[in-house]
């Protein structure tokens, strides 16, 4: 009995010091990640922090293309690109990101969409990379706590996932924060209730929403696209 206390000490004792070195190394790496692109020599990040943050990014912030050509990581402070073999960067002051929480590429406008834990959306050209300042921002209340999105480019929308409120809400693509009083387009366009999930896919045909979650996949039907 007194052998098994011990046993089950030692391990307790041992996961929380990995536990707490662990997050010792994101820290740094977060602060390398801060210093991106700062104009004062910080114009790299260690392999070793490229490898942790990877390693430590949840599926819903690692998203490719079917072919495989483009990949995107995500993870705190730091977004890893790599396209046709070649791996850039977005991370540093200008590019507001604090905590990835999940992210979307947009294959046909080349942007990756970034949702962030405060809840923000902040979007990125994936070929315009450094310390950057997002192409756009969309702010909403209803955003915090989501669990996921995915980039509808057909219908210039962005779907968001909130598992806590079993929601499905929509925004415009190209909603931002930041655009010009009565332009900034950040209202719910639609708003789908008794949605559970925890990941969200736009299907290949691009005509449903392929929602994961712990019994399975359930399939959402996006209405028909409208036509002028």
């Amino acid at each position: 009995m007194r052998i098994n206390i011990f046993l089950l000490t030692f391990f307790l004792s041992f996961n929380l010091l990995a536990d707490s070195e662990t997050e010792s190394q994101v820290s740094l790496c977060e602060k390398e990640a801060d210093k991106f692109g700062n104009g004062e020599g910080s114009d790299s990040i260690s392999e070793s922090c490229l490898e942790l943050f990877a390693k430590l990014a949840n599926p819903q912030s690692k998203k490719s293309t079917l072919d495989k050509k483009v990949s995107i990581i995500g993870y705190r402070n730091l977004l890893i690109v790599t396209s046709n073999l070649k791996r850039t960067l977005i991370a540093g002051e200008y590019t507001h990101l604090k905590h990835v929480v999940a992210l979307s590429y947009d294959e046909k406008n080349r942007e990756i969409a970034v949702l962030e834990d405060s809840g923000d959306i902040l979007t990125f050209s994936s070929v315009i990379t450094g310390n950057v300042a997002p192409l756009r921002m969309i702010r909403h209340a209803e955003i915090e706590g989501a669990a996921d999105l995915a980039i509808l480019p057909e219908r210039n929308e962005i779907a968001v996932l909130h598992g806590p409120k079993k929601e499905l809400l929509f925004f415009s693509r190209l909603g931002n924060f930041h655009g010009r009083e009565g332009r900034k387009n950040l209202g719910i366009r639609r708003q789908v209730q008794q949605v559970e999930g925890e990941s969200l896919t736009l299907s290949d045909s691009g005509k449903e929403l392929l929602i994961k979650k712990r019994t399975g996949l359930s399939r959402y039907q996006l209405p028909p696209v409208k036509t002028q």
